[in-house]
């Protein structure tokens, strides 16, 4: 055991949020009546982290505590899993103190060898704090082949984030070099990028058509003859169409005679197979056959690109910047459900009302989303802006501490409805929507008298504020809860659904069926939470209130395999302090997990919904996810305590929408259910269904260009689909399955199988903390190593209520949780609980750590300096 300092200080790479009260989420049970029994004596605390399998930590950090072993030479490059994100340290000139690793000596560079997929992309993050520019510190990256000594790419033009990509199938060596300065780093090995990934069979393109890019062959003795059209065309075999020298051309494959000079041209070997004779003049062969020409074509050392003409349709994909990690999104058929509608009313306004922490009102994705709201917290000890209830929502931040604030409601209100298309950050649900704050939730949590004053604002009824908005708010999103029946809170939700308001609520975070309020009251809609393989989050509560289920996220994997955890990305911000004492709000992006993040995912799905059709009324929608004609139905058949009514179903939320809108018939489609196929590391089957829309569809069928991949099934009803990785080399593969009727469009799932990364992973040495809540105080302390299966104990814990915080420290500055260091939190990080100690030995404090993205410039968010017995408590 490490005896750290008594101050030992704490920040976290994810902003998290304020714990709940101990009486109503706290580990042991509660007891009777009673004289107050003597104070019980010291006990022991355990229990055991886990890491991410495709967590990783550079074999030499600046903490002597970590093992070390050096990586400073390719001969020496770290061996990495596939795929994985690696937390390190580099620093191009020596740093820190005395006991420090590289307090003498530099760590300029760090090699890592792993095998990857052409297209697998390389992506190296780190923190820029604000006054930082590539001066002081500048990181680069390079992709080596497998010697390490002749580069294949080197990342250009980026701040504080380098992507190299993997040009072919092979063994490489990464280099990662601190030009100047020190600092943390997250090396991310994700799945291949689009561009170089393999041909798509099964996506629209023209039959005998091909786009192709030469190499510049360059050089003097080179005529321009021999670069035209023409000339490039006819060595392949292929007839010239369009384009010109240096940029692509547009060739066709022609069919008989043609197709015979171009196979010769292009070493491609002829089957003349009786079926494919009899095939050869068929639209299907004709696509077989281009779909070959490219491949060989690739092939080729003078071709630069070879692609299908694909043939594209208006699609509502949005351009911000991190939409890419909004897997969330596609997982509710949102892309689909923007082709009808992307939450713009035709006349009027649909208004949310976030009932939260506020929101930060000058968040640059957030701008032009807001009507007038209210700042509803009563207490102004508990407001943290100096007064009591005010005109002004602004969050201010939740939390006195520097880097410890949630910004919570920011993060709810970006899932809804941030700025979308807009070229940067995310995109929101309803592009349309207002965003109506209301703030009942400060450094104290909230109160129920509060919370009730803010929704009758929301519904335009009488409140403490003197004041009824111009038009009330349509929707209600309540990401907050904790235990306890309210009369008087039902009244006033009752009072919100009389006057037509739609009222949606998280579920809670604590596993249980226990009730948590308001999700459990009458006429509220209830919130469980999926991760992203559709199954129930492990947080999410459960029970008959459960009204239907929205992805949740999961910090603990990334089963897509994109380098990130699989949590809810969103807008936020990040509060920290100067020299003078004065606050800094600094706007940004991170990602969450919890019903919190569930429940704006419906709320913005009804948004759309009610710009189609704003009449919608809440006994309608009630009626609408009764009937199972919103959700996709997870689970045991029909409604179950775990999900519902089934997944929130934007694409058939919207298409009933238009129904309860004109009466007409909504277009005939094939609904496939689930969406999205993700093996992850399993290999059990697993099950679509297929149905129809409206009336019956004819010669369904389904196909799939990848070899790994099998199909089962025919026509409308169930689908068994398989994997095979027998071959494959570790990584992520994507492929997917085209389902195709009469006189319906195509519909693609798209199917993820993740190869390698089996087993625990390293996300190095952790520090476990007991922090007393009131004064965050760490009281005790321990280290728990990979190498025992972090597992930690920690004797003599005197009674009270602690939080356990646990994280590395690579950059060795006695602050645990940096950006680039791995962290955690019991239960989670997103929603530390107090643990409460009372004379009996506590076992299984079990929770997950790993590394955390980079997203851009950020301080350093932590843990919640203080706990506070208050009813509300964001989920």
């Amino acid at each position: 055991m490490i005896n750290l300092p008594a101050a030992w200080r704490f920040s976290a790479a994810l902003a998290v949020v304020v714990v709940s009260s101990l009486s109503l989420f706290a580990c042991s049970g509660g007891g009777g009546g009673g004289s107050s029994p003597p104070a019980p004596g010291p006990v022991s605390v355990s229990g055991a982290l886990s890491a991410p399998s495709f967590n990783a930590t550079d074999s030499d950090v600046n903490n002597p505590d970590e093992a070390y072993t050096p990586n400073n030479t390719p001969a020496q490059a770290q061996p990495l899993p596939n795929p994985a994100v690696v937390g390190g340290f580099v620093c191009a000139t020596p740093t820190g103190v005395a006991g420090d690793r590289f307090q003498s000596t530099p760590d300029p560079v760090d090699y890592y060898r792993v095998s990857l997929a052409a297209g697998q992309a390389i992506t190296l993050s780190f923190n820029m704090p604000a006054g930082q520019t590539s001066a002081s510190l500048n990181l680069d990256l390079r992709l080596l082949d497998s010697t390490g000594q002749n580069q294949i790419q080197a990342s250009q033009g980026f701040t504080h984030t380098e992507l190299v990509t993997a040009p072919a199938d092979g063994t490489y060596v990464i280099e990662v070099t601190a030009k100047a300065g020190s600092t943390n780093y997250i090396l991310s090995i994700g799945r291949p990028t689009p561009k170089l990934a393999s041909v798509d069979t099964q996506a629209e393109f023209v039959p005998g058509e091909i786009i192709v890019r030469f190499q510049n062959r360059g050089g003097k003795t080179k005529s321009a003859a021999s670069e035209s059209l023409a000339a490039r065309a006819a060595a392949v075999g292929l007839t010239p169409l369009s384009g010109s020298a240096g940029r692509p051309m547009r060739m066709r494959l022609e069919k008989g005679a043609g197709r015979t000079k171009a196979f010769r041209a292009l070493g491609i070997a002829e089957n003349n197979s009786a079926q494919e004779s009899v095939e050869a003049d068929t639209e299907a062969a004709h696509k077989r056959d281009t779909v070959r020409a490219v491949q060989a074509l690739r092939a080729r050392a003078d071709v630069a690109a070879a692609d299908l003409n694909y043939i594209r349709r208006s699609a509502r994909t949005p351009n911000d910047t991190f939409y890419s990690r909004q897997w969330d999104l596609a997982l509710i058929r949102l892309p689909q459900a923007w082709d009808i509608t992307t939450g713009i009313p035709v006349s009027g306004q649909i208004i949310v009302a976030v009932i939260d922490t506020g929101v930060v009102l000058n968040h640059p994705d957030l701008a032009g989303k807001f009507v007038d709201g209210y700042d509803f917290i009563s207490d102004p000890t508990n407001a943290l802006d100096g007064d009591g209830i005010d005109p002004n929502p602004n969050d201010p931040g939740d939390s006195l501490t520097s880097g410890t604030s949630s910004f919570h409601g920011t993060h709810v209100a970006g899932t809804i409805a941030a700025a979308t298309d807009n070229g940067i950050g995310v995109a929101g649900i309803s592009w349309g929507a207002k965003i109506m704050p209301l703030r009942v939730l400060g450094v104290q949590g909230g109160t129920s008298y509060d919370l009730i004053q803010a929704v009758r604002y929301a519904a335009g009824l009488s409140n403490n504020s003197g004041v009824i908005p111009t038009q009330r708010a349509d929707i209600i999103n309540l990401s907050l809860g904790g235990g306890g029946f309210s009369q008087n809170e039902q009244d006033a939700f009752s009072a919100a659904r009389n006057a037509g308001v739609i009222v949606i609520a998280a579920a809670g975070n604590e596993n249980t069926n226990r009730p948590s309020y308001p999700a459990s009251y009458n006429g509220v809609i209830s919130v469980s939470a999926i991760g992203p393989n559709l199954d129930k989050a492990f947080y999410s509560n459960f029970g008959p209130s459960i009204a239907v289920a929205a992805p949740g996220g999961d910090m603990s994997v990334d089963l897509n395999g994109d380098g990130f955890p699989d949590g809810i990305l969103s807008t936020l911000a990040n509060k920290t302090y100067d020299a003078n004492g004065s606050a800094i709000i600094t706007n940004n992006y991170n990602y969450y997990q919890g019903t919190s993040m569930a429940a704006p995912h419906v709320a913005g799905v009804v948004a759309l919904m009610k710009a189609i059709y704003p009449a919608l009324t809440p006994a309608q929608l009630d009626a609408e996810l009764a009937g199972d004609t919103i959700t996709q139905d997870l689970g045991a058949p029909g409604r179950d305590d775990i999900f519902g009514y089934g997944l929130i179903d934007a694409l058939q939320a919207v298409q009933r929408a238009q129904i309860l809108a004109n009466g007409g018939a909504s277009p005939l489609v094939l609904m496939i259910t689930p969406t999205a196929l993700n093996f992850g590391l399993t290999r059990t089957p697993q099950s679509l269904t297929v149905a129809s829309s409206g009336a019956p569809i004819n010669n369904v069928t389904a196909v799939t260009g990848a070899n790994w991949l099998t199909i089962s099934g025919s026509g409308l009803g169930n689908y068994t689909v398989s994997v095979n990785d027998a071959g494959l080399t570790p990584g992520v593969y994507a492929a997917s399955i085209i389902f195709s009727g009469n006189g319906t469009k195509n519909v693609s799932v798209p199917v993820t199988l993740q190869v390698g990364g089996a087993g625990a992973g390293d996300a190095g040495l952790h520090y476990v903390l007991l922090i007393d809540p009131a004064t965050s105080e760490t009281k005790y302390t321990t280290t728990a190593s990979p190498d025992t299966g972090y597992r930690f104990n920690i004797d003599g814990v005197a009674a009270g209520d602690y939080f356990v915080l646990a994280g590395s420290d690579l950059n060795n500055d006695f602050v645990i949780c940096d950006p680039g260091e791995a962290c955690g939190a019991y239960p989670t990080l997103d929603l530390p609980t107090t643990l409460h100690v009372n004379g009996t030995p506590i076992t299984d404090i079990n929770f997950v750590t790993g590394f955390a993205p980079i997203l851009g410039t950020q301080a350093t968010p932590s843990l919640p300096a203080q706990s506070y017995a208050r009813k509300l408590n964001k989920q």
